[in-house]
């Protein structure tokens, strides 16, 4: 068995790069404009992203964007919180911070574009705490 130190090495920096942390997720889907159309697809959306329950839902509903989680429950008395596990990507504070926010745009995004939902008749605010990332991270995800 041969000892390779440089490959000792890259798994330690990958390691450092790749970080799986608990979050708390609240989102909050709001209609543009005040038409028939935009009410009815935003209730849609928001059904759509509240069956998401439990990781194994995700799954079913994104694989791709139910990867990057190792735990997904939606809190039983709280109708848009949930909590998890993510795993988190990027050498610095601004690339992890950026890699949630994709992380979880991704799941949102689907919900829209599902219900052909756009940035005239639907709106995702969100909020998400992890870990290490410090203050709340806020964030919107409209389909264009």
């Amino acid at each position: 068995m041969t000892f390779c130190p440089n490959f000792l090495v890259s798994i330690s920096l990958m390691e450092q790069m790749m970080l799986h942390e608990y979050f708390l997720l609240t989102y909050s889907v709001n209609k543009v404009g005040n038409t028939h159309r935009a009410k009815e697809i935003s209730d849609a959306v928001r059904v759509d992203i509240g069956k998401l329950k439990k990781l194994s839902e995700l799954e079913t509903f994104s694989e791709n964007a139910a990867r990057p989680f190792t735990y997904w429950q939606k809190l039983e008395d709280l109708e848009t919180a949930i909590k998890g596990l993510i795993r988190i990507e990027g050498s610095n504070f601004r690339d992890q911070r950026n890699d949630v926010i994709s992380k979880f745009s991704a799941i949102f995004r689907k919900a829209l574009v599902d219900n052909e939902a756009n940035s005239r008749t639907t709106v995702i605010k969100c909020a998400v705490m992890t870990e290490s990332l410090g203050d709340t991270i806020e964030f919107e995800v409209i389909k264009d």
